[in-house]
């Protein structure tokens, strides 16, 4: 499916821009939102390759409700790649923001106090890659450290963390084992096994500090005192953790996987998620299509990942679903409608979104709560997309002014969409009627958008769009050329480079820096060059510069057509590495 014609078939026009929040110089890396229940204001954090975090927030109750406040930027170093808010507890009164750069090293911020990191964090030796907060404790969680210990109810803040380092390593916020010194961040899961990088983590359950009561023990199937966590990595696979002991593969995505976000259990969205269904086959009916079955388990627990093989899955923590000891099963639903990679996924609020206070009611962000089983992506494609989940179905394409969409995130009591943009800009695009702005003045930093800016966007999205055709076109000519010249043989042809039990016409080697071996580029005569670097620049998250460099190095070193290549393979036995130097500054 065309860019155009993928936007033209959903329903867009529920979302329009609102904000355009500036406060970096690179690529948006990240973006995450969060309620900061001390101030009653909405958050945003977005961390970019200029080295920095910024943080915006929208008071709820504030007479200009729908304006955002720029408040500190966090300093990083070399790319900051990830961010995420510990919300305030017992243990952190004002909570921290976590910022992880490519120099392997999580900062952690004083909200209020930018300055000065007060921890940084050095286990991993890589880029840090992804940043995600444990998930708030259930009534449960908290009812077993109570019945076990009553000065022990309140779980302690974590967080977990993704590396190119091949783990990822589980945080807890909690004095040192056996001294009387303050708390502080310590890891206390290491998670292996990966044979690439790990781009997404999730924490399903949190580690206990007690041990589980007798009846715990006895009867609580899901109770697991070292924590249950997910991490999706750029070998294909997802991997299920009890504590640090992997539990579960779950294989079935075809490239790189990048993101991880936890669902609401099935109990929680299965009594419409029926009606949604039976619509959805009607409409599909003329078409012969099936919409996707409601087979889910009562109270399953379920998650989605995000591909570079364009695709969203849905998939079951439930053991039922697992064939045999160790495999995780297979997807339950497949959500295809991206053209390209796709990055990050955020879920939709749901009714336990938290609420604005009653002086606040009449505040334009108190609209009813979205659909649990609604869905938002960002990838390559220049677009944001929502989807309903359960049955599916894209619901909206929301176009971007920039083909890389970095990053994604909802507001938690607004249902706003943030995305993270190539262009250093934050946007915020919102599904509430025009009616609902508050007093703040168009085109002010932080408020509404004006006419210039919103005719702006627009026309930068037109252009995204024609980029995109153009690219597309030119890949399918390419392809045409090369399938008349190359066919798959039994034997490879002399010249044939193997590469991770693939063979190809070459596998270029790639010097981004100098205390590092080069890196692999793989690539065949047929192959659409600009998206082999596209996709190289994205798998090892360099800078987007390089693109264009690595497609004249391409150019340079492989033949134009496949008769010259075939020529050199046969006479010359061509056989790289052939080596570009591009160095990270």
């Amino acid at each position: 499916m065309s860019q155009s014609s993928a936007i033209d078939d959903a329903a867009e026009h529920n979302y329009r821009l609102s904000h355009i929040l500036r406060g970096h110089t690179q690529d948006v890396k990240a973006v995450t939102a969060a309620y900061d229940s001390l101030s009653e204001s909405e958050l945003i954090l977005s961390a970019s390759r200029d080295e920095t975090a910024a943080c915006w927030s929208r008071p709820l109750a504030s007479p200009a409700a729908d304006a955002f406040l720029q408040g500190p930027t966090y300093r990083g170093h070399r790319y900051a790649n990830a961010v995420a808010y510990i919300q305030p507890s017992a243990a952190l009164p004002r909570g921290q923001v976590l910022l992880g750069s490519l120099d392997s090293q999580i900062r952690c911020f004083d909200p209020l106090r930018s300055g000065k990191p007060v921890q940084v964090l050095s286990e991993h030796w890589d880029n840090i890659s992804v940043l995600a907060v444990a998930p708030p404790p259930t009534p449960n969680d908290r009812n077993r450290a109570a019945e076990s210990s009553p000065s022990a109810a309140a779980v302690p803040p974590c967080f977990i963390s993704g590396s190119w380092d091949k783990s990822a390593r589980v945080w807890s916020y909690s004095p040192p084992p056996r001294s009387d010194s303050p708390a502080e961040w310590h890891c206390v899961q290491v998670l292996r096994s990966h044979e690439q990088a790990v781009w997404g983590v999730a924490i399903v359950q949190s580690p206990s500090p007690v041990e589980p009561t007798e009846a715990a023990s006895r009867n609580d199937v899901d109770y697991v005192q070292g924590g249950l966590y997910l991490t999706a990595s750029a070998d294909l696979f997802v991997r299920l953790f009890v504590g640090d002991r992997l539990h579960a593969v779950y294989a079935g995505h075809t490239d790189v996987v990048r993101s991880i976000v936890l669902l609401p259990a099935a109990s929680q969205v299965a009594d419409g998620t029926q009606r949604k269904t039976e619509r959805v086959q009607e409409q599909q009916s003329d078409g012969g299509q099936q919409a996707p079955p409601t087979d889910f388990f009562p109270g399953e627990r379920l998650f989605a990942t995000a591909s570079n093989d364009g695709t969203v899955r849905v998939w079951s923590l439930d053991s039922r679903r697992s064939p045999t000891s160790g495999n995780g099963g297979e997807a339950l639903r497949k959500l295809v409608g991206h053209t390209s990679l796709v990055y990050d996924l955020a879920v939709v609020p749901s009714l336990l979104s938290p609420s604005p206070s009653p002086s606040s009611s009449s505040s334009p962000l108190s609209s009813p709560p979205a659909n649990s089983t609604h869905l938002v992506s960002s990838g390559e494609d220049g677009t944001v997309r929502v989807w309903d989940w359960s049955t599916e179905q894209l619901t909206a394409t929301i176009p971007q002014p920039a083909i890389s969409v970095w990053s994604v995130a909802v507001l938690p009591t607004s249902g706003d969409i943030v995305a993270g943009l190539s262009d250093g800009t934050v946007r915020v695009y919102t599904a509430r009627s025009h009616g609902t702005a508050g007093s703040a003045k168009a085109g002010e930093p932080g408020g509404a958008v004006s006419v210039p800016e919103q005719e702006e966007h627009d026309a930068l999205v037109d252009g995204v769009v024609k980029q995109l055709q153009e690219r597309t076109k030119s890949a399918e000519q390419q392809e045409f050329v090369g399938c008349a010249e190359t066919q798959t043989q039994a034997q490879p042809p002399p010249g044939k480079e193997l590469f991770e039990s693939r063979w190809y016409d070459a596998v270029l080697q790639i010097d981004v820096s100098d205390d590092s071996e080069p890196l692999p580029l793989p690539i065949n005569i047929g192959d659409d060059r600009r998206a082999v670097a596209q996709r190289f620049v994205e798998r090892h998250d360099l800078p987007r510069s390089y693109v264009e460099e690595i497609v004249k190095f391409i150019a340079l070193v492989l033949p134009a057509t496949c008769q010259r290549a075939n020529k050199l393979m046969r006479q010359e036995r061509l056989s790289p590495p052939l080596l570009l130097q591009l160095k990270m500054r």
